[in-house]
């Protein structure tokens, strides 16, 4: 790869920082461990990340939309505020404190991978597709039998606003 076309072994490509503050802008996330190791949900590492997740995102002027705590990779959708935010700011924020606090707590460091993958959602791109495909992701890992069995995800809204119901995978 060239060097000089914005490609480096270790900071991907990404878009430029000013489209993860555009408001109202939603982008989905993949952040994984370091080394895939399935520790996020030991302990009550789970309740660690959701308590991080909705303190960056409340302090960062970003709404989470929904996400999903895999044993090696965390799952979530975000949107920038209508007032402003900064996506990779409460990223870099929640990774930070996670990576900080959940040795603390016996979970051995370093926890995060140090990039992530993220895609910008489009305008006309159904959200509802899309958090279908996070909290099925347990039923495809083979981890629950149905995706309300479980407990590592949140919803901000009912599973049925997002035509998810109980009782149907």
């Amino acid at each position: 790869m060239l060097l000089d076309e914005g490609y480096t072994r270790r900071h991907p490509c990404r878009l430029d920082p000013a489209a993860y503050q555009v408001p109202m802008q939603v982008v989905g996330f993949v952040v994984c461990t370091k080394d895939s190791r399935p520790i996020l949900t030991l302990r009550n590492t789970p309740s660690v990340i959701a308590e991080a997740l909705h303190f960056n995102a409340e302090h960062k002027g970003v709404e989470l939309v929904c996400w999903c705590v895999m044993p090696d990779h965390l799952h979530f959708l975000a949107r920038v505020g209508r007032e402003g935010g900064d996506l990779l700011k409460f990223l870099h924020g929640f990774k930070t404190w996670t990576g900080r606090v959940l040795p603390e707590q016996g979970i051995p460091g370093p926890i995060w991978q140090r990039s992530f993958w993220d895609r910008h959602v489009r305008q006309n791109e159904s959200l509802d597709k899309l958090v279908a495909y996070i909290v099925r992701n347990p039923v495809e890992e083979g981890l629950c039998r149905d995706w309300w069995q479980w407990p590592h995800m949140w919803l901000e809204r009912s599973p049925e606003n997002y035509g998810l119901w109980p009782g149907v995978t």
